[in-house]
């Protein structure tokens, strides 16, 4: 009975969780963008699903290395790209779909760090 009360609710009030969301993770995309889009030691195309960017770094050899380095340097997570498949040895993978204002911040110690330690 439970399940069915949710699908009832999902169904008056979905759409209207569905277009917040939508409009959070473009905001959040926007950021993503803005704070590495230009950078020049990232590629990065816009993401156009999920809620998850897919940067490379140029020179990267190690993205697991890197990730660890990040986290404790830094305090910011993300998924080193080998774990994505072969060839993916230089890009991490980011969410976007946090809080604006941890976004940001996360995005700024991203940088900061990534201006750090490129070749």
């Amino acid at each position: 009975m439970f399940a069915q009360d949710a699908c009832i609710e999902a169904i008056r009030r979905g759409e209207e969780v569905v277009t917040r969301l939508r409009a959070q993770y473009e905001q959040g995309r926007a950021l993503v963008m803005a704070a590495l889009g230009d950078h020049p030691a990232i590629e990065l195309a816009e993401p156009q699903g999920a809620f998850y960017a897919f940067p490379r770094i140029r020179g990267l050899t190690s993205s697991r290395e890197f990730a660890e380095r990040l986290l404790a340097e830094m305090d910011v997570g993300v998924a080193p790209g080998y774990t994505f498949g072969p060839g993916n040895e230089d890009f991490i993978r980011l969410c976007f779909a946090i809080s604006h204002d941890r976004l940001a911040e996360g995005l700024e110690r991203f940088v900061a760090f990534v201006d750090r330690h490129h070749n």
